[in-house]
């Protein structure tokens, strides 16, 4: 950077842009962290509406069962013999 010129207090243009994008953005995420954190989604008095089918939770569990086999009459695995002659 030996031919650039210094535009104030021995800072080149480059670095001073760089500077007031770097505390423009700083600002900008501040300001919407702050906001996102006090956010209220509430603004009128709760309803007490009851749930309908579809909010139910999910009920999450384990289960066995065998889908193989005479039930299924569909073999998975099927094991061949080959005799050589």
């Amino acid at each position: 950077m030996a031919g650039r010129k210094p535009l104030c207090c021995g800072v080149s243009a480059l670095e001073a842009t760089l500077a007031v994008l770097f505390v423009l953005m700083t600002a900008v995420s501040v300001t919407l962290i702050s906001l996102m954190a006090t956010w209220e989604t509430h603004t009128g008095p709760e309803l007490n509406i009851p749930p309908s089918p579809e909010d139910k939770p999910y009920l999450i569990g384990v289960g066995r069962a065998d889908c193989t086999g005479p039930p299924a009459e569909i073999p998975l695995v099927s094991i061949r013999t080959h005799t050589g002659h």
